[in-house]
């Protein structure tokens, strides 16, 4: 028993003090703080490509509101936006302001009506070179270029411009697959002419007349969104261009962050036919300039957004050929769920169906000559009416 205890007090004594222990464990923790802390590495922001076609201003205030939207985008996204500024078409004899967008003016209403149509097809025109040079995921357009950002946003009016326009084989391949890569058009107080802010229908008007397409059903293959600022004149034309969009017009309030859901993926790979005999014209008429394609990587078709129209606002184009396979498969499993045989080559009917005619039952029955028979008496002897029994 003495040697036991003494053994228990060496063991004791050879044990380190509380105060080396709490110190020695401060130390491991703050090691392994600082490991953490040097393993955490901050994620890259994702950078998104914009194209921003600005209102009808001065150049210098051209830039200052590009800037402007690029940084709120940033803040309200988290993101980091490469902004570039699209170049207008036409030009002016000021010296501080490159050039304008749209400026309808005429004498008469009909006038300006096709000045509207006129400038809204070449700005079209000058946006998808734009976008074919730049490759921007989004397009953000005020003012002016938020009417003509609206404006691309619709298919049959995108398409019915490249046609008007001289636009090579070459061209309109590299514009579509330019914007197949757009995911989203933000449109910011669009307006015509600073002029017409005041009015409340006449801008719209001149649109619906000049483009009554607007209306028809076509595909939305991208996102798009209207803002309004606590400073825009004319609230109802917004609403009324956002209606048809397929948007709603939101006053100072950007989209969900389900508007750049696209935008943050890599670009899409683009695709087309590889028959020849049908590559850049469309597989219903055959004519060039089209900008619809079919989805299906195994298809590839083009056609006209006049040609295959979509059945709903906001609906899909269905392709011809992949739309005649999928209701042939259909039909064929519905066959084989049936448990019935598909028939023979020489047992399938061919061509449309013809109703047989009743034939007299024995001989052919003579025209009474002198009185004029009924009808039942016709279909009695096997004819249809009583002029077929005369006839024959």
């Amino acid at each position: 028993v003495q040697m036991w205890q003494e053994n228990s007090r060496d063991a004791a004594a050879s044990l380190p003090k509380q105060s080396t222990v709490e110190n020695v464990a401060k130390i491991i923790e703050q090691r392994v703080e600082n490991d953490v802390a040097a393993n955490s590495a901050v994620l890259p922001k994702p950078v998104i490509k914009a194209l921003f076609v600005g209102p009808y201003v001065l150049d210098s205030v051209v830039k200052r509101k590009a800037l402007q939207w690029k940084e709120k985008i940033e803040e309200e996204y988290d993101v980091v936006v490469e902004m570039r500024i699209a170049d207008p078409p036409f030009e002016t004899d000021d010296i501080e302001c490159k050039g304008y967008w749209l400026k309808p003016d005429g004498r008469t209403h009909e006038q300006r009506v096709k000045k509207v149509k006129q400038q809204v097809s070449s700005a079209i025109i000058a946006l998808l070179t734009e976008i074919e040079r730049t490759r921007p995921r989004i397009v953000v357009g005020e003012g002016q270029g938020g009417v003509v950002a609206a404006m691309s946003a619709f298919p049959v009016i995108l398409e019915r411009a490249c046609r008007d326009r001289a636009i090579t084989q070459h061209q309109m391949q590299t514009f579509r697959q330019a914007w197949s890569g757009v995911t989203g058009i933000l449109v910011i107080d669009p307006t015509i002419l600073p002029t017409s802010n005041n009015a409340k229908s006449v801008p719209f008007e001149l649109l619906k007349e000049a483009f009554p397409n607007m209306s028809w059903n076509q595909p939305r293959n991208n996102r798009r969104a209207m803002y309004m600022s606590s400073r825009y004149m004319t609230p109802p034309f917004a609403e009324e261009l956002g209606a048809l969009l397929g948007c709603a017009a939101e006053k100072a309030r950007l989209p969900p962050a389900e508007f750049l859901q696209e935008a943050l993926r890599l670009p899409p790979v683009y695709f087309e036919t590889d028959e020849r005999a049908l590559q850049g014209v469309c597989c219903v008429c055959y004519k060039k300039g089209c900008l619809g394609r079919c989805p299906n990587p195994a298809c590839g078709l083009l056609m006209h957004h006049t040609c295959v129209m979509s059945t709903v606002p906001g609906g899909d184009q269905q392709c011809p050929m992949c739309r005649a396979e999928s209701k042939l498969k259909k039909e064929c499993d519905e066959l084989e769920g049936s448990g019935k045989e598909l028939p023979y080559w020489h047992e399938a009917e061919v061509g449309a169906r013809f109703r047989k005619k009743a034939s007299p039952e024995v001989g052919k029955a003579s025209f009474s000559a002198i009185r004029w028979p009924t009808r039942e008496e016709a279909r009695l002897h096997g004819y249809e009416t009583i002029e077929d029994w005369y006839i024959r």
